[in-house]
């Protein structure tokens, strides 16, 4: 979820690094504009994700994004 009083998105450490990922780029799309369906959000995150893994976008060492924020 994103705490609005802060300016952070907090992400569970528990899930997969893929999942993590895919989290964090979920939440930006409700950052940038909360009026999108979470369906739509949840696709395209999804879409998202593999367009970055796919293209090797993602932080090589770690095949993901640093979710420290």
């Amino acid at each position: 979820p994103i705490s609005r009083e802060n300016n952070k998105i907090y992400i569970d450490t528990k899930l997969s690094d893929s999942n993590r990922t895919v989290t964090l780029i979920h939440e930006i799309l409700h950052a940038v504009n909360n009026e999108l369906s979470e369906s739509f959000v949840d696709g395209l995150a999804e879409q998202l994700y593999q367009v970055l893994k796919d293209n090797k976008l993602l932080n090589k060492k770690y095949d993901r994004i640093q979710t420290r924020i």
